[in-house]
């Protein structure tokens, strides 16, 4: 069985969105679609009408390698399919 990166995410923090998108990103980037929708099935659950752009109202930091992987985040949530949102 290949490695799976969010692997107990849904035993450890079920109820949690945040865990769920950084699951969806994370197997969108690897090309592990079929896990990125479960990931984002899960998400939309917890979340209804999540969207990427509601991720930028939860940015805590201005440094630049922050601003870097919350942009790998937001590139890894839109390849499994969360909408763009305004």
């Amino acid at each position: 069985m290949p490695f799976r990166a969010g692997a107990g995410c849904d035993r450890g923090l079920p109820d949690n969105p945040y865990a769920h998108a950084t699951l969806a990103s994370i197997e969108a980037l690897a090309g592990r679609q079929d896990l990125a929708a479960f990931g984002l099935a899960t998400l939309l659950r917890l979340w209804p009408g999540a969207a990427v752009a509601h991720f930028d109202d939860l940015r805590r930091s201005s440094k630049p390698v922050y601003l870097e992987h919350r942009a790998r985040l937001y590139e890894g949530l839109r390849l499994a399919g969360l909408p763009p949102g305004s």
